[in-house]
């Protein structure tokens, strides 16, 4: 399978470390807003953007969609974080002959995360 990659990689961190941990408290997950329940592992990724320190924590379920993904397209890369799904849907789109179920994968993920994102609405409101 050939790929095309084209990268702009103009926000980069001062600082970045990445690690995995297991949660102590109950998280919200960046990319699915889905719940990290307390004593599962999760992604922590930290660093300095722009003058600001921010933290961003990720699921164990999109680690491995995203691994997934990238076993399937080796050149497929998130430039944002928080924009896993997106950018899963807009790269498996442009492979939907070799990767169908991945794309299907993905718009069922991003369903759940637009879920996900009005309970936390309605809960805020509340």
């Amino acid at each position: 399978m050939s790929c095309y990659c084209d990268y702009d990689y103009s926000e980069l961190p001062t600082f970045y470390e990445e690690r995995t941990v297991k949660a102590r408290r109950e998280h919200r997950c960046c990319e699915c807003l889905g719940a990290i329940a307390r004593g599962e592992n999760y992604q922590r990724r930290s660093g300095k953007w722009e003058g600001r320190f921010e933290c961003f924590k990720t699921c164990q379920r999109c680690i491995d969609f995203e691994a997934n993904i990238k076993a399937h397209i080796p050149c497929f890369r998130v430039c944002s974080i928080g924009e896993l799904i997106a950018e899963a849907i807009e790269c498996l789109r442009e492979y939907r002959e070799e990767a169908s179920s991945l794309l299907f994968g993905a718009y069922r993920r991003d369903i759940r995360r637009r879920r996900n994102a009005t309970a936390i609405r309605a809960a805020r409101a509340a």
